[in-house]
């Protein structure tokens, strides 16, 4: 049995998303890997400040398969998107650990 990181925490980076211009329901996978010993909540933020997602509580080892954005965004590519990993202890939410924000490019593109 490989031992969970005592201190430590492993946040995904991403670059780039694609999503689908004018629609809530996007399939991504954001995910909360298995050696953490912690929970993350994930906020997408545009550029402009505005939050288009949050999520749920992600244990470790689990992952989103569709999220639903809080708006839907236009077509168009968007720099200097964020996505802030809000890390906590328990699967509470109460017991905040510390953080991490990744800069990316979202584009936004028209469904087929």
């Amino acid at each position: 049995v490989k031992p969970k990181n005592v201190g430590t925490v492993s946040i995904p980076g991403f670059e780039s998303l694609t999503v689908q211009s004018g629609k809530i329901r996007q399939k991504l996978v954001f995910f909360n890997p298995e050696e953490n010993n912690c929970y993350f909540r994930i906020l997408l933020i545009l550029p402009d400040g505005t939050v288009i997602w949050e999520s749920e509580l992600i244990p470790p080892g689990m992952q989103t398969e569709y999220i639903d954005l809080i708006k839907p965004i236009e077509r168009g590519t968007y720099e200097g998107c964020a996505l802030v990993y809000s890390v906590f202890a328990d699967k509470n939410g109460k017991e905040a650990l510390n953080g991490a924000k990744t800069l990316l490019t979202v584009f936004a593109r028209k469904t087929a």
